[in-house]
């Protein structure tokens, strides 16, 4: 049926697929609040575990029973380790190492939609809850650690891995969320889509209008635009261009699914705190955030964010033991990049990310002393002109130089995006390195300005 449907609408099998089936998610979301909602614990368990392997074989057929697989070795894991360091060791290099194998078996140039989707979700979700159960007993031993309130004190039952795992507003695409929340909503009895429907439906229409976006950008500039012949003889300006349209467009896809599955998780009920009478923020984009972005900073509090916030509890933070927030940081996109896959563009990714934001942080801060040791430079830069003026180059300077670094992230292999930089003489690559060099000169000159060498005198 979808091969026939998919053929007339002249759109990929896969891609009709899962937007049917988070689609069909949404009914899901709203037959649990009419008619399970007040059923015990039980029978909500089972409906998401068969609501969510449902729409996994729908997308991937026997190839779901890899999640399956997954889920039963982390459970085994911690049921023998308990809430001990090596569960979470053993738990993470099984999730992981389950998931590149994965990614040996299908990876390849182009972007498919294989078992490895909803798998690197579940890898994120349950090291999770292998690193919240080690909390939870450090806990209960007494000792003091970092405030976790996802921390688990018991190690939760096969049914509650199962169904946290499957549950299929989340299953396929995302966002992340804790398993002391999900016990939580699994709990309340209230039927909520007189809060949450309207909330998930506006959210529907917002991710729809980016996926229409998206339909529309994509048939005019593909992302093999910036591999076509007229693309290599043009300018140097109008290259950047295109590279930078076809990166927004990418991103409208990315968007429009995560909000998708937001909307989706919303209308459920799952988002809505009781106590605070409010919907909780669950959302991987803040998209007004990341379409008025005018740093990389910006982008990254904005684009993925659950994923990065992910990154932020149980890796970043876990390595302040080294005692150094650089290599902290490199450490956890290292993580990152292997976790999305082994094509190089991956890595070439995350190693710019880390040199651009090395750069904006040290940049940004020599300006916030420059304009704390001078008050007259301070006002100027406070004039709305100004502030105008910087706003709008800062903005194009991030759509500009965020579609140049992802260009390895959108085409993945060596062949297909080595010569696309290369056609614009790797200038992004060019312009964040030289401030390794640059960096301690520039500080040096800058010195004077910021009054550091009369504090030094002093």
């Amino acid at each position: 049926m979808f091969k026939l449907l998919s053929d007339k609408l002249s759109v990929p099998e896969a891609a009709l697929t899962i937007l049917v089936s988070i689609l069909g998610s949404y009914v899901i979301a709203i037959i649990y609040n009419i008619f399970l909602v007040k059923h015990k614990v039980l029978f909500k368990q089972l409906f998401f575990i068969i609501s969510g392997i449902g729409l996994g074989y729908l997308n991937h057929g026997a190839d779901v029973l890899h999640t399956t697989a997954t889920i039963l070795g982390t459970y085994v894991i911690l049921i023998i380790l308990k809430g001990s360091r090596e569960a979470v060791g053993a738990v993470f290099v099984y999730c992981l190492g389950y998931l590149l194998y994965g990614y040996m078996k299908t990876q390849g140039s182009d972007y498919n939609f294989e078992w490895t989707i909803p798998e690197c979700i579940l890898t994120l979700r349950l090291t999770a809850i292998a690193f919240d159960v080690y909390d939870g007993y450090r806990i209960k031993r007494g000792q003091k650690i970092a405030p976790n309130e996802c921390a688990l004190e018991e190690v939760p039952s096969v049914l509650d891995l199962l169904s946290a795992s499957y549950l299929p507003f989340t299953f396929l695409v995302g966002p992340q969320f804790e398993l002391k929340r999900f016990q939580a909503f699994l709990k309340q009895k209230d039927n909520l889509l007189e809060i949450s429907f309207e909330p998930g439906i506006r959210r529907l229409f917002l991710a729809l209008s980016y996926l229409i976006a998206y339909a529309i950008g994509n048939a005019y500039v593909p992302i093999t635009a910036m591999e076509t012949e007229q693309f290599m003889t043009s300018s140097f300006f109008w290259k950047f261009t295109v590279i930078a349209i076809c990166t927004k467009v990418q991103c409208c896809k990315y968007i429009g699914i995560w909000l998708l599955s937001e909307g989706s998780l919303i209308v459920s009920g799952f988002t809505y705190n009781k106590k605070e009478k409010k919907l909780d923020n669950y959302s991987n984009v803040d998209v007004r955030l990341f379409e008025l972005a005018t740093t990389f900073g910006d982008i990254i509090r904005s684009f993925n964010l659950t994923t990065n916030n992910w990154a932020a509890k149980y890796l970043f933070k876990r390595l302040k033991f080294l005692g150094n927030r650089v290599a902290s940081h490199a450490l956890t996109l290292a993580f990152l990049a292997i976790w999305h896959g082994w094509m190089s563009g991956y890595y070439i990714t995350f190693i710019m990310e880390f040199i651009i934001m090395k750069f904006e942080w040290e940049i940004l801060e020599i300006v916030k002393r420059i304009r704390a040791n001078k008050p007259i430079l301070d006002h100027f830069m406070s004039l709305t002109i100004v502030r105008w003026s910087l706003l709008i180059f800062f903005r194009f300077y991030t759509i500009y130089m965020f579609g140049y670094c992802l260009v390895s992230f959108n085409l993945l292999s060596f062949e297909r995006w080595y010569p696309v930089l290369g056609s614009v003489y790797f200038a992004g690559h060019v312009i964040y390195l030289s401030w390794i060099p640059l960096s301690p000169i520039i500080h040096n000159l800058v010195a004077p300005l910021t009054g550091e060498r009369q504090k030094k005198v002093n």
